[in-house]
């Protein structure tokens, strides 16, 4: 199978607010190089011995995104629109921010050679004391001690590296700590992109993660990233459902009441998910939200507060936020 492959030059200004427009967009793995000096604590969560001399920063930023090469008129439409509509909402952007020069660069390459490329550049790095590691890569002995969680994320999204997955991971880990005593402890993954959250769910204690994508393609990585990880379907069951629209699936998710909800996912979706949230969550229950934006934390909280739940926290990392709810 064939991709088109779209490289845009922009600025690091930018570069993560048009990973936002790109989710929205239902483009959910992208590449972004820039020469950002990597902080302290990102040095130490990176399993590399030497870090490359890299030229000064100037400020550019390069985003690399693919869509299927289809050969219907339907489709290339579709494709054409889509692009269409990225490129003007990045120079929209640019009435706020500074932009760059927003230039385009087109190309085919084939499936086997960006899924499998990228792999150079996802390395094993930590999230506090848990590893995650590609599949494909060896520990060291003296790594055995720690939690590990493996990883192939194949075209999902999710490696763990981002800022959203790391503020979701960490304060999975507190609230499964809070919860300890709690028999039958259960996890909700809502777009759960390669599974990684629910993986860390059960790992970090939780009895039982119900892990959903709109995605068919995601679903397939978690189950694959579930296996590798030696979880059972019975800890951790995976299917493909829509939230917002599938009112069996609401239903029947409603039934078990889940003491936790994370929910990795752009604000557009977040937002009108926080109606099914009363339904979902049991009494006390807290939902862990990221994939959002500083400056959109309010809206995601508003929709939350509508609903009865009540924000207990927000974390930041970088420019991301993670809004935290419990339900009364």
């Amino acid at each position: 199978m064939e991709w088109k492959k779209y490289r845009i030059k922009t600025t690091t200004q930018a570069e993560d607010y048009i990973g936002e427009i790109l989710m929205e967009e239902g483009i959910y793995g992208f590449e972004v190089e820039d020469l950002v000096p990597l902080t302290q604590q990102e040095k130490e969560e990176m399993f590399i011995d030497l870090l490359p001399e890299l030229p000064k920063d100037q400020g550019e930023a390069y985003i690399t995104f693919y869509m299927e090469t289809e050969k219907t008129r339907e489709s290339i439409d579709q494709n054409e629109e889509t692009l269409k509509r990225i490129i003007e909402r990045i120079h929209q952007l640019g009435e706020s921010i500074p932009v760059g020069a927003v230039s385009l660069e087109v190309s085919v390459t084939k499936e086997e050679d960006w899924v499998n490329n990228w792999k150079q550049y996802f390395k094993p790095f930590l999230v506090d004391d848990i590893l995650i590691k590609p599949t494909w890569e060896n520990i060291e002995p003296s790594d055995s001690i720690r939690m590990i969680i493996e990883i192939d994320p194949g075209t999902a999204f999710g490696t763990g590296r981002h800022e959203t997955t790391r503020l979701c991971i960490r304060q999975l880990k507190k609230w499964i700590q809070e919860y300890a005593k709690e028999k039958g402890l259960r996890v909700l993954d809502a777009g759960c992109g390669s599974g990684i959250l629910g993986i860390a769910s059960i790992k970090l204690g939780a009895d039982f993660v119900y892990a959903v994508d709109i995605d068919p393609r995601a679903v397939e990585a978690a189950k694959e990233n579930r296996d590798g990880n030696h979880l059972s379907p019975e800890q951790m069951e995976v299917s493909v459902g829509n939230l917002l629209e599938d009112t069996a699936l609401i239903e029947q998710l409603s039934q078990k009441k889940f003491h936790l909800i994370a929910a990795n996912i752009f604000p557009e979706i977040l937002i009108p998910l926080s109606r099914q949230l009363p339904s979902l969550l049991a009494a006390g229950g807290v939902v862990i939200t990221s994939g959002i934006l500083k400056e959109r934390a309010r809206e995601v909280s508003t929709a939350m507060e509508e609903q009865g739940i009540k924000i207990i926290g927000i974390e930041e990392d970088g420019d991301w936020v993670s809004v935290i709810g419990q339900k009364a």
